[in-house]
């Protein structure tokens, strides 16, 4: 198991998945001051989603202050997933990030 994340300051650009994926028991992650552009290239119907915090449990975690850019795609910029999990995410801070350029679809 990870703990003490910090991702924070980079540039991430034409990903065809997940830019973050927190899929596994994550306690105290942050994920700040990041630049997403064009990323979550799934060909899910609908998109997919560029940070995606997954349905097992995660605690403390915080996504603030980074800018997305969906490039124009029917993605999401930030997913919390319960998935009917036992034991959903807890303590999870979402604020202040930018999320532009995005579709609808459906």
């Amino acid at each position: 198991m990870c703990e003490d994340i910090v991702i924070s300051g980079n540039t991430f650009t034409a990903l065809n998945g997940e830019a973050i994926g927190l899929n596994h028991n994550i306690p105290r992650c942050v994920i700040s001051n990041n630049t997403f552009y064009d990323c979550s290239d799934t060909g899910y119907v609908g998109g997919g989603e560029v940070i995606d915090i997954g349905g097992d449990l995660h605690e403390d975690i915080i996504v603030r202050g980074n800018v997305i850019d969906l490039a124009g795609k029917p993605v999401a910029g930030i997913t919390v997933k319960i998935n009917g999990s036992a034991n959903p995410s807890q303590r999870v801070i979402i604020s202040d990030n930018i999320i532009t350029n995005g579709t609808t679809s459906g």
